[in-house]
C-alpha cells in the first residue's frame, strides 16, 4: 500500500511528513502509526510537516477530535506541526484551536520547520534537565 506520509525517529522527536492527507480514514491510519512509533521508540515528541492537496472541510476539524480519541492522544504527547500549505493556514489554525480548547493536544502550529524544531527541542531539553 502506498502511503502519503513518512515517519522517522530523529534526535529528540518523531518526524512526520504528510502530503495530501485530509480524509478521516487516512488521517486515522497515520495517527495510529505515529502513536505506535512513539511507543516503539519511547519518544512522545512529534514534529510534523504537511502539505495538503485540497482545501480542508470545516467538519474535518471536529473529525480530528474523534481521531485523537481513537488513538488515545493525551497531553503527554507533544506536537509541533508545520503547515507548508499557506493557502489553508486558517483551516489549520481552526483545527489547532478546536483541539486545544478541548485539552486534547499539547502542542503548537508553526509556519516553518526551524521554529518547530526550536520549540520541541527546547521543551525536550527543559523536561530532561
Amino acid at each position: 500500500m502506498d502511503t502519503n506520509y513518512t515517519i522517522s525517529l530523529k534526535t529528540g522527536y518523531i518526524h512526520v511528513k504528510a502530503k495530501g492527507i485530509n480524509d478521516f480514514d487516512t488521517t486515522l491510519d497515520m495517527w495510529k502509526d505515529i502513536i505506535s512509533s512513539c511507543k516503539k521508540y519511547n519518544c512522545y515528541n512529534i514534529l510534523g510537516e504537511t502539505v495538503v492537496a485540497e482545501k480542508i472541510d470545516f467538519k474535518f476539524s471536529f473529525d480530528m477530535i474523534e481521531i485523537f480519541k481513537r488513538v488515545e492522544m493525551n497531553m503527554s504527547y507533544r506536537i509541533a506541526w508545520v503547515n507548508h500549505a499557506f493557502e489553508i493556514q486558517e483551516e489549520f489554525n481552526f483545527i489547532e484551536t478546536v483541539l486545544k480548547n478541548r485539552c486534547i493536544i499539547n502542542g503548537h502550529l508553526f509556519n516553518n520547520i526551524e521554529d518547530a524544531q526550536k520549540w520541541i527541542l527546547l521543551e525536550t531539553d527543559s523536561a530532561t534537565a
